[in-house]
């Protein structure tokens, strides 16, 4: 039996191939006219949810999603559509609850820690997303739940930090990675959210690869497995220097490509210059895929989309790079 994973978000995408959908348990909760509404729609009109979703599958793919929809009604109602959220989870066969959520909202405190309280007597291991803001925040600050937030390992997932006396408990990859959202297309996915998602996936590789089953276990493996090493917490990938042995050929293809996606004209001289995703080159997070697409159909490359990362593509060596190692040229 696959082991179950609850994305409490926006939804999911339910075209997406590659997720295992537990549409059964699935359900959108809203709060209207001061009570909760339970529905069926889990579909993902945002993207926020299916975006968790892909970074999950692309750590550890024999596992089903429960997609728990709350976002639609979310504002000054968000902690009381979490406590909800979580309350049903009670009664869910689940194994890990996914929260890249954050409120800084601390009046319902005492209900939302009693529920968790309960899940974590059921060994529910819930990770939960610090806010973006950086300030404390629930449910992620609670010592009933592993806090995630974002740290750069230059997009190696694997890596993390762990100390199980911090508010705040886990340091994982926040590195931006391309993610398919609920368009079926890939945006790269960064921040808290993204790591959360990150540190959901090693968890539940974990539960199923050495059979834990309770959320001491877990606790204790994450301590043991830290990589204690120096980091720089605001550190994407550094400019690299151009390498004039490189292909003149690939070079100029990107140069047009670039061109082409940013229906601009800039000279090899000025992307150079540049990380490829500033202003000057006019590369961004909306339209990069455009660019990775036509350098994947030009040299064929087979990689996986959603297993780049930021630190791939964000200079132009670096993108050369990407394509030594896995076009054909």
């Amino acid at each position: 039996m696959n082991k179950k994973i609850a994305i409490i978000d926006t939804g999911i995408n339910l075209s997406a191939k590659q997720f295992n959908i537990d549409k059964e348990q699935g359900i959108e909760i809203t709060f209207e006219d001061g009570k909760f509404i339970t529905k069926k729609d889990i579909s993902d009109n945002q993207g926020h949810g299916t975006m968790c979703a892909s970074i999950i599958i692309s750590i550890v793919g024999e596992v089903e999603l429960v997609p728990i929809k709350i976002y639609k009604d979310m504002g000054e109602n968000t902690s009381l559509l979490l406590i909800e959220a979580l309350k049903r989870c009670l009664d869910m066969d689940i194994d890990l609850i996914n929260i890249s959520l954050a409120t800084l909202n601390y009046n319902n405190y005492d209900e939302i820690y009693r529920v968790l309280g309960l899940l974590k007597e059921q060994n529910k291991v819930v990770v939960a997303s610090l806010h973006n803001l950086g300030q404390p925040s629930i449910p992620a600050s609670l010592d009933n739940v592993i806090g995630i937030k974002g740290i750069s390992f230059n997009g190696e997932s694997d890596r993390f930090l762990f100390d199980k006396e911090a508010i705040i408990q886990g340091g994982f990859d926040s590195t931006p990675q391309f993610a398919l959202d609920h368009t079926g297309k890939y945006s790269l996915f960064r921040g808290n959210s993204k790591a959360t998602a990150v540190a959901s996936g090693i968890i539940m590789k974990y539960i199923i690869e050495r059979n834990i089953s309770t959320v001491d276990g877990i606790i204790h493996l994450l301590s043991e497995e830290s990589k204690d090493i120096n980091l720089d917490e605001d550190s994407i990938a550094k400019e690299f220097v151009y390498d004039n042995r490189l292909d003149n050929e690939i070079e100029s293809n990107i140069i047009k490509f670039i061109n082409e996606v940013t229906e601009r004209n800039i000279s090899r001289d000025e992307i150079l210059k540049h990380s490829l995703m500033r202003k000057e080159v006019g590369l961004n997070y909306d339209n990069i895929i455009e660019l990775i697409i036509k350098i994947f159909k030009k040299y064929n490359i087979s990689m996986d989309i959603s297993k780049i990362t930021a630190n791939q593509i964000c200079s132009f060596d670096s993108l050369l790079d990407l394509i030594r190692r896995e076009g054909k040229v």
